[in-house]
């Protein structure tokens, strides 16, 4: 798995120019992850819209950014920056690897809206 996110990022390093490519790697990765919990709650039918309705956006808000830190602080400390950045990657894995991220966090968010208007339209049938 270290090589994995050593060769991600290798790849927002060489393609995103600013100074944060290992943060900017630790969020790809805590976006995929917020995404599969919300898309587990949805199939399980745990996730309910009318949950929505109960928490304020500020409530929200607080435990989305709290869900963030611990999550990037996690992997901080199951991947550090020192062990990430000593690892060599080939130039035929890191952008096959980087494809892969970004394919499959863009795959991951049509499969979550897919849920989300599944869910919608049961919610829609089921008060008829």
């Amino acid at each position: 798995m270290s090589y994995i996110i050593a060769a991600i990022y290798q790849g927002i390093n060489k393609r995103v120019k600013n100074d944060t490519p290992y943060f900017n790697t630790l969020m790809l990765f805590f976006i995929g992850i917020f995404i599969h919990i919300f898309q587990i709650l949805i199939v399980l039918k745990i996730f309910h819209i009318d949950l929505l309705h109960n928490i304020t956006q500020g409530e929200f808000m607080i435990f989305f950014i709290l869900l963030a830190v611990f999550t990037v602080i996690l992997l901080m400390k199951v991947f550090p920056f020192a062990k990430i950045s000593k690892i060599s990657v080939t130039e035929k894995d890191i952008r096959r690897y980087y494809n892969l991220a970004i394919s499959y966090l863009m795959l991951s968010i049509l499969l979550m809206m897919f849920l989300l208007f599944e869910l919608k339209k049961s919610m829609i049938i089921s008060t008829i």
